[in-house]
């Protein structure tokens, strides 16, 4: 390797007085590192609010916070060329009663990545299939990122807290792959050579409003987040790909070429509220119970298309591979807790029970689909404190997942003819119990920590 090639550069401007705070940074860099200059900008930013999200396999709505994600490099992706440039403000003001904070983020990220596989796969009637295959990736990824959030303390006890998000991408990858297989005598058994080229953009726009108050009774509050999110995204993707079959002699009995487009576009506008509150009814026992729903609103045109036949002049439509459709979701989660806490015990157990109705209407087939299913999960804990420094916990969790849209929906998703995934409307729910015991110990003289946790599905 080429030593001389790799950079990391950095650096970062402030100007403080008072309680305004404006910084500008800029990183290069090459090798996949952590930068300082984003760490150092960390604490500037702040975090963000925590969305509500429900899945659509059903699972239940969690909050999630909105990290700095692009921040973070994979070093198993590949090598990364990456720009960085930023700005930071923020003011109080009015005995810091009124809090402004705005962050902005340029990003260009560039990541190649070069790969290689062997595999060998026995079967059941003792046939080996030996297997290798290499791909190049070449992506980039371009985008801006604007954040902000204004809080206004109403009083002593409540506050209100508006933040919004507005980003958009454009990104790009072009991919080069050969795979092959073969017997254990050294028999061809299948090749396959892929050339796939696209792009595509992403538009989020989002926000939270949240007001949270405090009682004079000790340990009773409320909070409420209204969140709305519109997300657009387009894909435009060129898929060539041969491959060579063999005979059980090894010799080549047939190909198969696909010149393909895909060209998909989507929208989804959703709105989420979460109203949690929480009400001690004893010194050492305390109620939780929270209520949220999310309404999604969604389109999405997915259409594949054949480039080695033209209908009209242009690509025919390959129907099997194509998909438009709309569809909503809403969902109404309840939640409740029942916490028993003294010095060295803390017992608390919960059930939360997700309502959904999902709508599917096919634009292809005229076809609806209809789901309303109930995903329930009992969760307990136990948490014992041994001394000032150890603690052992048993934990139980059960949780209803339903099928996923994209295992169920029955359109085939084909980039290998070798490797093709088809949709199952027939799956069921499942139900998981979970149940671990863990246990952590500290000594801060020699700063050793010693932590187990063993746990059964």
């Amino acid at each position: 390797s080429n030593l001389d090639n790799l950079n990391d550069y950095g650096g970062m401007a402030g100007i403080f007085k008072d309680k305004k705070k404006a910084a500008i940074y800029g990183t290069k860099s090459n090798i996949g590192l952590q930068s300082k200059v984003n760490n150092a900008m960390s604490s500037l930013k702040g975090s963000d609010y925590d969305i509500i999200e429900v899945s659509d396999d059903g699972s239940s709505i969690m909050m999630m916070g909105r990290g700095d994600q692009d921040d973070y490099m994979d070093p198993s992706r590949g090598v990364p060329d990456n720009l960085t440039l930023g700005a930071h403000f923020s003011d109080k003001w009015k005995d810091n009663k009124r809090n402004l904070k705005l962050n902005y983020k340029y990003l260009d990220r560039g990541i190649f990545n070069s790969r290689t596989s062997n595999n060998q796969q026995l079967l059941p009637n003792g046939t080996l299939f030996i297997g290798s295959g290499n791909a190049i990736d070449n992506s980039n990824n371009k985008g801006n990122d604007l954040k902000g959030n204004y809080e206004f303390t109403i009083d002593s006890l409540s506050k209100l807290k508006f933040s919004f998000g507005l980003r958009n991408t454009a990104s790009d990858i072009n991919t080069t792959a050969f795979s092959e297989t073969h017997t254990s005598m050294g028999l061809n058994v299948n090749q396959n050579n892929q050339l796939n080229n696209g792009n595509g953009t992403n538009d989020t726009y989002n926000g939270n409003i949240n007001y949270t108050k405090k009682f004079a009774k000790k340990g009773r509050s409320l909070t409420i987040d209204l969140q709305p999110e519109f997300i657009k995204t387009t894909e435009l993707v060129k898929d060539k790909n041969t491959t060579l079959y063999y005979d059980a002699a090894g010799i080549l009995n047939r190909t198969d070429n696909l010149d393909l487009t895909k060209d998909n576009d989507g929208t989804q506008n959703s709105i989420a509220s979460k109203i949690s509150f929480a009400e001690p009814i004893s010194k050492s026992v305390v109620l939780q119970a929270s209520y949220s729903f999310k309404n999604v609103d969604a389109e999405s045109y997915r259409n594949t298309f054949d480039n080695t036949i033209l209908v009209g002049g242009r690509p025919r439509v390959i129907d099997s591979l194509s998909n438009n459709f709309k569809f909503n979701s809403m969902s109404h989660i309840a939640r409740g807790v029942l916490q028993w806490r003294n010095a060295k015990l803390s017992i608390n157990g919960g059930l939360e029970a997700t309502q959904t109705n999902f709508d599917l209407n096919d634009l292809d087939r005229a076809n609806q689909f209809s789901r309303n299913y109930l995903n329930l999960a009992p969760t307990s804990n136990i948490n014992y404190k041994i001394g000032r420094n150890m603690n052992v916990g048993l934990n139980y969790n059960g949780t209803t997942r339903q099928p996923s849209l994209s295992q169920l929906q029955p359109i085939r998703a084909i980039n290998n003819p070798l490797y093709q995934v088809i949709g199952n409307p027939d799956l069921k729910p499942s139900f998981t119990n979970t149940v671990s015991l863990n246990g952590n110990s500290y000594n801060p003289k020699s700063q050793e920590y010693i932590f187990f946790n063993v746990y059964y599905t």
